[in-house]
């Protein structure tokens, strides 16, 4: 059964997750950073070609979010500028899933093509999601249950996070479990 309010729940969620130093802002630098601590924390440099480019990817993310919804100039993000402009900016979404692609050719450490479950956890406990709700969400979106998540399993999964407005839907949980 489709939510209304559970499209904004996530956004918030998910801005809360990149708010790594919890000011309640988003700025560039710590947007920045999520391909490098993804390297690190696959036992990579944090300034590989793959991170090099899903930075350049998300830096240009980051200037349409604050074309988009940066109302005061002030070079951040708060959190309602952040639910703004996914909500309202479907060109966003688009943009964003390149990046996501590159994240997960980051944490792909063996370049099999896939994450296993111990990639996946780790991608996502970079994000600032418990071990436990990672690994509620590698078993909800591996679709054929071979144990491992295609890109295009992972990247359907993240969209549908995005605009999903039913908590049944396949992302619903991909960041981690939605609680009030």
């Amino acid at each position: 059964m489709a939510d209304p309010d559970l499209r904004r729940h996530k956004l918030v969620l998910r801005f809360r997750q990149l708010d790594t130093n919890g000011d309640g802002y988003l700025d560039r630098d710590e947007y920045l950073s999520l391909p490098g601590r993804v390297a690190l924390a696959h036992g990579q440099s944090d300034s590989g070609p793959k991170v090099e480019q899903a930075t350049g990817t998300m830096a240009t993310l980051w200037e349409q979010m604050l074309r988009h919804s940066d109302g005061n100039d002030d070079g951040r993000i708060s959190e309602a500028e952040f639910v703004r402009a996914f909500e309202v900016e479907p060109a966003m979404l688009a943009a964003a899933d390149q990046s996501w692609r590159q994240l997960f050719a980051i944490a792909d450490g063996n370049d099999d093509g896939y994450l296993d479950r111990d990639e996946y956890v780790r991608l996502l406990t970079t994000m600032r999601v418990s071990a436990a709700d990672a690994a509620v969400s590698f078993d909800s979106i591996d679709l054929d249950g071979d144990g491992r998540v295609a890109p295009d399993e992972y990247t359907r999964a993240v969209y549908e996070f995005f605009v999903g407005a039913a908590s049944e839907s396949l992302g619903a949980n991909v960041f981690g479990a939605l609680r009030p």
